[in-house]
């Protein structure tokens, strides 16, 4: 049951566990996760995964995605 199963201790490990195994590739842990939907993502974001970025239990993999898909490098032109 997806209402029993939001906000559960098992759904807390599931992410966890899933968020580790995907590498912060949240698509891949939406297909993971029992009942997930896209809504979810910024709930376990917000209660689960940063908590647990911030106690040292996993790796931020979003923030080390976010930094890598957002730089740019700009190309000057040559002088004539």
């Amino acid at each position: 049951n997806a209402k029993v199963y939001s906000g559960s201790v098992q759904e807390y490990h599931d992410v966890l566990k899933y968020y580790n195994m995907c590498k912060g590739n949240m698509q891949k842990v939406l297909e993971c996760v029992a009942h997930a939907t896209q809504e979810d993502i910024s709930r376990w974001r917000k209660d689960i995964i940063d908590p647990a970025i911030y106690r040292g239990e996993i790796d931020d993999f979003l923030t080390n995605v976010n930094a890598t898909t957002t730089t740019t490098t700009k190309v000057l032109p040559k002088d004539v």
